[in-house]
Formats: C-alpha cells, structure tokens, sequence
C-alpha cells in the first residue's frame, strides 16, 4: 500500500523524536549528566534535526516539487493530483516562512509584554505561534535572537511611521518637533522594554541590541543638518547634536515604561532641546 506524502510526514516526525528519545535514554545511562546537561543536549539534538530533516518536512506542504525533491518522488501528474495539507500561510514556501516567522515575533512580543524577560518561555512562544518547539530554534535558536528580530522589526515599523509623518512636511522645525513626539509616543507603548532588558542581556548582546536604533539616529541627524542649513538651528556638528537629542529623549524612556504620559514628557523635553538647538516651539 502506498503511502501518503502527509503520511510520510507524520512518520518522518515521529520516527526522527523516537530516535531523540533513544539516544538520549543510552546517553543517561553512560553518562553522569545532570537533568540540565540533559536538557541541554536535547534541545541541541532538537535543533540539528529541525535543520537536517523536520523544517524541511513541513515546509513541502502544499507544493509537490518540494516533496519531490526531499523524498525522490517522480514530478509527475500522478504526484501533482496528490491532496496534499495547504501551508499555514501564503502560497510558496517563502511566504510560508515569513509567515510563520512573523506568528513567532508575535508571539514573542505578546509573551514579552506579559511575563517579562525573564518569564519568556520558547515553548510558550511555540504554542502562541501554532508551530511546534523545534520549528522555533530552526528560525531563532535563543530568546536573545528572538529578541533582536523583534526589535529590529519594531524599529522598521516606527521609521515606516515617522516617513510617512514627515513626508508632506517641509518645515524642519516642525518636522524635528514631529520626530520628538513620536519617539516618546513610542517609548510609552514599549513597555517592558528599556534598561532593564538591556542590562540583562551579555555586553555583546546589549551592545547589537542598541545598534537597531541607528536608521532613528541617522534620522534625527538628517533633520537637524536640514534645519543648519536652512539657519533653523544654531550651526554644530550634527552628528554630536544628535546624540544629545537622542540622550535627552532617552532620559524619558524610564517614566514612560513605568507608565508616565507622553504629553508630560514632551512639555518636560521638547522646549529644553529647541532652546539648546537655538529655536523654540511655534507659536513661542
């Protein structure tokens, strides 16, 4: 009797964890690892076999060519009629996997919100998405990882935002005055991401978890070299003065997380870094 190509998943999976669990019952009984040792080599052997065979064997849903080329199945008609299960989201593998990497990120900022750093789970994360743990560590093999992509899509997002708000504005005060309310309105809707994060994280972590916020930067240089030339702003180097603004903004961040107003922290900053660029708000 022929088997299915969703038949040949399920026994691939099955087959590969059977053999998981095996190695790993012959690996305590000839060893003296402790429960966290073992732990440890089980993720590790989750992970290899979602890159060498799992993620592969889910990523041919919907698409005969895939399955073709993974098992040695002909191309044929024959393979092409086969009702195969529909992939979870969009119509190549491709899309399938942006899909599902976004469903993780997700999912990552929903636990990450509700739990903390500390309280972020990868099994957790797995549930929400709808994918199974060993998916997870193909796409992101730690939380730190999960962590920086999520970010970096954040700060895509916010850009994304802040040219769409800038585009029909040509005055750089405004458009500076613009920039600084929406970086604050953004600090205040990212709570439980902040100091606290960063300091948990290694120093070499910590030092790629704040390169995301370097297109900000680049922005907020570009505005201020703008309203130089246009005599807006006192002349300085605008690469320094861009640190100072991103520095004074930053002050903010702590009182926003904890739950402050965003229209108190821009009353409280915003006059203070038009003064010190030379200007002031319209209408003062």
């Amino acid at each position: 009797m022929r088997t299915s190509p969703s038949g040949i998943v399920h026994l691939v999976q099955h087959e590969v964890r059977r053999t998981i669990t095996a190695e790993l019952e012959r690996l305590t009984r000839r060893t003296q690892l402790g429960a966290a040792e073992v732990d440890t080599v089980a993720e590790s052997l989750a992970r290899l076999s979602s890159v060498l065979v799992l993620d592969h064997v889910a990523a041919w849903q919907g698409d005969h060519r895939v399955v073709a080329d993974l098992f040695d199945l002909p191309t044929t008609s024959e393979c092409e009629g086969i009702a195969m299960p529909k992939l979870t989201g969009g119509a190549t593998v491709a899309e399938h996997k942006a899909v599902t990497r976004a469903a993780m990120l997700d999912a990552f900022a929903v636990e990450f919100h509700e739990n903390g750093w500390e309280g972020v789970k990868l099994q957790t994360i797995a549930e929400k998405a709808g994918v199974a743990r060993t998916a997870v560590y193909n796409y992101f093999p730690d939380k730190t990882t999960l962590l920086m992509a999520w970010s970096e899509r954040e700060m895509t997002r916010f850009m994304a935002l802040a040219q769409r708000e800038l585009e029909d504005r040509a005055d750089p005060l405004d458009r500076l005055q613009v920039l600084i309310k929406l970086v604050l309105i953004e600090f205040s809707l990212q709570r439980g991401v902040g100091e606290s994060v960063a300091s948990a994280l290694p120093p070499k972590d910590r030092e790629q978890f704040f390169t995301h916020i370097a297109p900000l930067v680049e922005l907020v240089e570009a505005l201020l070299r703008d309203g130089m030339d246009h005599g807006v702003f006192e002349e300085a180097d605008p690469t320094d003065t861009g640190r100072l603004v991103m520095a004074c903004l930053e002050t903010q961040r702590s009182a926003l997380i904890a739950g402050g107003r965003p229209d108190e922290a821009v009353a409280r900053t915003l006059p203070f870094i038009l003064r010190a660029l030379g200007a002031s708000p319209e209408g003062q």
